[in-house]
């Protein structure tokens, strides 16, 4: 990972520096992991080459709350939904800086925090809670555990996003980092922009797009469903099951769609299929699949 090459060299000038943060891009961009940026008027992440790393645990009363807001620039969000009437979670802090103590300094910056953020709605992310030096650098990444039933809006810049057992509306976005999330009734949100995504749901609207990476939509155990599944370079590949109904609009512009199971088709070509699975009745929305280099797939269980 770029994060761990970076922990591992300490650069000493400014052309060190430029010439590794162009690798990192380099990189990022064919992997989906994280790539050097810059805030406040230097580089967030990836400035110098000394860590201090700590971890925290907070615990939130799920009683009132409806939502749960995260926000984070620099690391990863897991959240896993099940009983229980809290939410716990681990923040995983790391301070960076050219030198141990100020990387140590840093780290003792950074400070976690949950605050009400009105109707129903609760937030957690982190700040400096002394004014920021130029060389610190930050990172937490949240691993979180709490009830099923909330939903979910989660937000990081260079990190993977992971959302497992939810059963209220989920939003999930990262820019460098592949997303992977398990849902049900509620809608399901998903953006990403160097990555790819994983989705298992069962809901009735989906939005899932990437820019640079494929895509997996497990959607059998969907009924009535419709929204939009779109990459620019990478495969899409849709499950669909016994019940899942929709109106199917299918696209890409170099590769080819391939299907199986009963369609009723209005029209169809290499490149472009537009029919209906399932009972579908009443119109509505139909489920969009577009990507502009790569497969599309459309399969049947059972």
């Amino acid at each position: 990972m770029v994060g761990e090459l970076l922990e591992e060299n300490t650069m000493t000038t400014t052309k060190k520096v430029g010439m590794l943060a162009a690798v990192a891009m380099i990189a990022g961009l064919q992997t989906g992991c994280l790539i050097v940026g810059s805030s406040d008027g230097g580089w967030s992440w990836g400035l110098g080459g000394s860590r201090q790393k700590a971890t925290s645990e907070l615990t939130i009363e799920a009683e009132g709350v409806s939502k749960l807001d995260v926000r984070t620039h620099n690391g990863a969000i897991a959240y896993t939904g099940g009983a229980g009437s809290s939410i716990s979670v681990v923040a995983k802090k790391t301070g960076g800086a050219f030198t141990l103590g100020d990387a140590q300094a840093a780290l003792d910056a950074i400070e976690v925090y949950i605050e009400d953020a009105g109707d129903g709605r609760k937030m957690l992310s982190w700040r400096w809670s002394t004014p920021k030096h130029r060389t610190w650098s930050g990172a937490v990444s949240f691993t979180i555990n709490g009830p099923s039933n909330l939903a979910l809006d989660v937000k990081t810049h260079n990190g993977g996003v992971r959302v497992d057992g939810v059963d209220g509306d989920v939003k999930a976005v990262t820019h460098n980092g592949g997303v992977v999330a398990t849902s049900a009734n509620g809608s399901l949100v998903v953006e990403t922009h160097n990555g790819g995504i994983t989705a298992d749901y069962a809901g009735s609207s989906i939005s899932l797009a990437t820019h640079n990476g494929g895509v997996q939509a497990d959607l059998s155990e969907c009924g009535r469903v419709a929204g939009n599944i779109t990459t620019h370079n990478g495969g899409i590949r849709v499950v669909v099951g016994e019940a899942t109904a929709a109106d199917l609009d299918f696209a890409t512009r170099n590769g080819r769609i391939r299907t199986d199971g009963e369609i009723e088709v209005r029209e169809v070509s290499r490149r472009r299929l537009e029919g209906t699975i399932g009972e579908v009745g009443g119109g509505g929305s139909p489920l969009t699949v577009r990507t502009h280099n790569g497969a599309i797939r459309l399969k049947t269980t059972g």
